[in-house]
């Protein structure tokens, strides 16, 4: 009909603007998928990352940081065609990043975090637009008693559980040293890599410069199913939380 048609003109003009076709998703990311469009805002299959750091965090940097992330793991700017195909495909290109600062130092401490966890549970069920290569959301929480907290939510189809530990601890080391991710060896392209949801480099390299990511207990009022993980650096802890 008219729809696939549509589809496979989108399909041709998008391998005409990026290097890499659109791939098939996983049976794992069809079922995210299906999840997502039967209920967009339950929340569901919904990660958040929680990076809390021990002073100010520049958030121009923190925009640096994450673009060049960006370029070393083109994973973060997919996007996924579904209307009008025989089967969902998803499609690597640059990403545009959603990051937003909220500075909440001037009011009293407990009413800025209660309004912070708010903003976060808005970020975790404000549904995503899959169809967009922005599914990434940054957040950077300006707090009264000194540190701040960095929060990465995304839809659990973007990245898999071994996989974004590692982003986090990349983040987190061009937070501490611009470039630092510069030296690791590339991530694999290949199309059966791309289809694992986010390939990662299997080399050391990035072990020994910034320590393995261990898990930890939470001291935070983490649901039941919450996971926990510290960055072994220079003190900024990380935790993720699942739905």
């Amino acid at each position: 009909g008219d729809d696939h048609d549509d589809a496979k003109v989108e399909r041709g003009a998008l391998r005409g603007r990026h290097p890499a076709d659109p791939f098939p998703l996983t049976p794992l990311q069809e079922g995210m998928l299906f999840h997502h469009l039967s209920d967009p805002g339950a929340g569901v299959d919904v990660e958040q990352i929680v990076l809390d750091w021990p002073g100010p965090v520049d958030p121009g940097a923190l925009r640096s940081a994450w673009d060049r992330l960006c370029q070393r793991y083109p994973r973060l700017g997919v996007r996924f065609l579904w209307e009008g195909l025989d089967r969902p495909l998803q499609l690597e290109g640059p990403a545009q990043a959603e990051i937003g600062v909220e500075v909440l130092a001037e009011e009293d401490p407990a009413e800025a975090r209660a309004l912070m966890v708010a903003r976060m549970e808005q970020d975790r069920y404000r549904p995503f637009e899959l169809r967009e290569p922005n599914l990434v959301r940054v957040r950077l929480y300006r707090l009264p008693e000194g540190g701040d907290r960095i929060t990465l939510t995304f839809p659990h189809i973007l990245m898999d559980g071994r996989s974004f530990p590692q982003v986090t601890r990349d983040l987190v080391l061009e937070l501490l040293r611009p470039g630092a991710t510069a030296s690791f060896p590339p991530v694999p392209v290949s199309r059966r890599s791309r289809a694992r949801a986010l390939v990662l480099p299997s080399s050391s390299t990035s072990d020994r410069v910034a320590g393995r990511i261990s898990p930890v207990p939470s001291g935070s009022s983490a649901r039941s199913g919450d996971r926990s993980a510290s960055a072994a650096l220079t003190g900024p802890s990380a935790r993720s939380a699942t739905k």
